[in-house]
């Protein structure tokens, strides 16, 4: 299995109008861009996706730091989501909109921010192992609810006893990719 293509070259790529790049890039931050207006409750993920693909697209040359991809983009869809929100606001009359609760503590968006760098450090990373790997880790952690180890080992065509060992070098993997991703530790 290829090894993925950096940020930083597929960005490259993307400047020299490849569209196979693009398409990488736009699949890879994909649950990225659509977990924030998710996790705004925006009425419509699909508008906040493409604006910010949008505008991805419009400014992937000014881009100064191609590592930090990830950050801009999580950053533009925050903006886009709230921009979007005032923007049905003002358009809502007055007496229509709901009354504003202060006991509620705002919420931490440097953390937020942080734990998504996190998870779209540790999808990349999942990406990277091989197929063997990613089936293994998916089953026993993705999976709701968790299959039994023998059905694991059926569908992997392996011994049940052989899952722990595997399961721990599979670990191990995920770890060492998600350390040279720059993924921060739990």
């Amino acid at each position: 299995m290829p090894e993925p293509v950096s940020d930083n070259e597929l960005i490259g790529r993307c400047l020299r109008r490849d569209e196979a790049a693009w398409r990488d890039l736009i699949h890879r931050y994909r649950r990225l861009i659509y977990s924030i207006p998710v996790a705004y409750r925006h009425a419509d993920p699909d508008e906040i996706f493409q604006t910010v693909a949008v505008k991805l697209f419009r400014n992937l040359s000014k881009l100064k730091k191609r590592e930090s991809l990830g950050a801009w983009i999580t950053i533009t869809a925050r903006r886009e989501c709230l921009a979007s929100k005032k923007k049905q606001q003002r358009s809502q009359p007055i007496e229509d909109r709901p009354e504003i609760e202060f006991a509620q503590d705002p919420p931490d968006l440097a953390q937020d921010l942080f734990d998504l760098e996190c998870e779209h450090a540790l999808l990349l990373a999942m990406e990277k192992l091989d197929a063997l790997c990613r089936a293994l880790l998916q089953a026993l952690y993705v999976e709701d609810p968790t299959p039994p180890y023998k059905e694991i080992a059926e569908r992997l065509d392996r011994p049940v006893g052989s899952l722990g060992p595997t399961r721990g070098r599979c670990l191990g993997k995920l770890r060492e990719h998600y350390d040279a991703l720059g993924g921060e530790p739990r």
